[in-house]
C-alpha cells in the first residue's frame, strides 16, 4: 500500500497468481530448469468453476483447449507471459512431472519443445497404464 494514493496500480498476471488463495503449481521450463530470462511462466491447477472465475475476473483468456496426448489437460488460460493449465487431476500431473525431473536429471531434452512433448506423452502413458493396473504412485505433496 502507498499512503496518499487514491488510484489502483496495475497488477501483473504473475502478481495475481502469487496473491491468490488458490495453489498454482509451477510447470514448464521454469520447473524443469531450462528457462531463459525471456521464458514465460507456466502453472497448473485443478480445474474448477471457482478457479475459472478467479482467472476470468482478472482477464485471463482461453489460449488452448487441447493438448495432444495428455488426458489430464482441460485447457490453458493466458494473460501476459503467464499460462495456467487447468487439469482434471493435479496429483497425477504433479507426479508425472516430478518423476520426469527425478529420472532424467539433466533436462536438456526439454529445451526442445517437440522432445518435451514426446517425453511427456511417454510418461503419461506409463502413468495411466500403471493406474489401470492398480499401481498407485507415492503420495502427493
Amino acid at each position: 500500500m502507498i499512503y496518499g494514493e487514491a488510484c489502483e496500480f496495475p497488477t501483473t498476471a504473475l502478481d495475481q497468481i502469487r496473491k491468490s488463495q488458490f495453489v498454482f503449481r509451477l510447470t514448464g521450463s521454469r520447473y524443469f530448469k531450462t528457462s531463459t530470462p525471456e521464458s514465460d511462466w507456466d502453472f497448473f491447477i485443478k480445474d474448477s468453476p471457482e478457479v475459472r472465475k478467479y482467472l476470468s475476473d482478472r482477464d485471463f483468456v482461453i489460449d488452448s483447449e487441447s493438448y495432444s496426448g495428455d488426458p489430464l489437460f482441460t485447457c490453458v488460460l493466458k494473460k501476459e507471459n503467464v499460462h495456467v493449465q487447468l487439469v482434471n487431476d493435479e496429483k497425477a500431473k504433479w507426479w508425472v512431472q516430478h518423476c520426469i525431473q527425478q529420472l532424467i536429471g539433466n533436462l536438456e531434452a526439454f529445451k526442445d519443445k517437440e522432445n518435451a512433448k514426446v517425453l511427456w506423452r511417454v510418461a503419461m502413458k506409463l502413468y495411466m497404464d500403471g493406474m489401470h493396473r492398480g499401481e498407485h504412485p507415492q503420495s502427493y505433496r
